[in-house]
């Protein structure tokens, strides 16, 4: 038989894709589970050759999207890295820049909600005019909605 910490770590799991810690204790014969947040920075050898993670994918309208950066301008000592953003594809719309959160000393990261519909369309900037774009490219997600077909 599974413990209860055992059921709660993996539907926590599930749910966030992300690690968790967690507590559970009985208060009055009901079981209570207090969630404590606790994301690390990943290794950076868990980052594609791009130096970008998107976590979870694939992305969920309406769901929040852990964005973690370590790419050329976290290489090169960048002081702050801004996470560029909008709903493509074409032409962006909703664009946004987010100030990203240093982890590491080469590693950045943000959150943000996923819009509904399109893709989520993104690069990076250290807001001196330098960009990290993936060679023109960018980087590109398709965003569903969460609906069975």
């Amino acid at each position: 038989m599974r413990s209860l910490a055992d059921v709660v770590r993996k539907a926590l799991t599930n749910r966030t894709r992300r690690l968790l810690d967690f507590e559970t204790a009985s208060l009055g014969g009901e079981a209570q589970v207090a969630v404590m947040d606790s994301v690390t920075p990943p290794k950076e050898s868990i980052f594609k050759g791009d130096g970008v993670l998107v976590t979870p994918t694939p992305i969920t309208a309406g769901e929040e999207v852990q964005v973690w950066y370590a790419g050329s301008l976290a290489k090169s000592g960048a002081r702050q890295v801004f996470l560029h953003y909008g709903v493509g594809p074409g032409a962006w719309q909703q664009v946004r820049d987010i100030p990203m959160t240093q982890s590491s000393p080469s590693v950045w990261t943000c959150t943000i909600r996923a819009a509904s519909g399109g893709r989520l369309e993104m690069c990076f900037h250290d807001g001196a005019g330098n960009w990290d774009n993936n060679f023109g490219k960018n980087w590109s997600y398709t965003i569903h909605t969460g609906l069975r077909q």
